[in-house]
């Protein structure tokens, strides 16, 4: 009897304990959205263009491969914003 009453006990402690983690979390998500709607609506992160030559170290970069194309595209765009 008193072990059934202590798994019940515990139980019930973790559901307690689960719910006040997820209200805590929902009033931080909450918190977050607040704060970013502040920003500025209109605020667009834009691709840099890339030109059609590019040389790095005396050498002609290959930007005709997709990959080597969309990594230097990736990189401007991180190093940018």
């Amino acid at each position: 009897m008193i072990k059934h009453i202590t798994i019940i006990g515990a139980i019930l402690i973790s559901v307690f304990i689960a719910a006040i983690l997820l209200s805590s979390s929902t009033k931080d998500q909450e918190q977050h959205v607040k704060v970013h709607a502040s920003f500025n609506p209109y605020y667009a992160i834009t691709p840099v263009p890339i030109p059609g030559n590019l040389s790095f170290a005396g050498e002609e970069v290959p930007l005709n491969n997709f990959d080597v194309y969309e990594s230097l595209d990736r990189e401007m765009l991180v190093n940018t914003y």
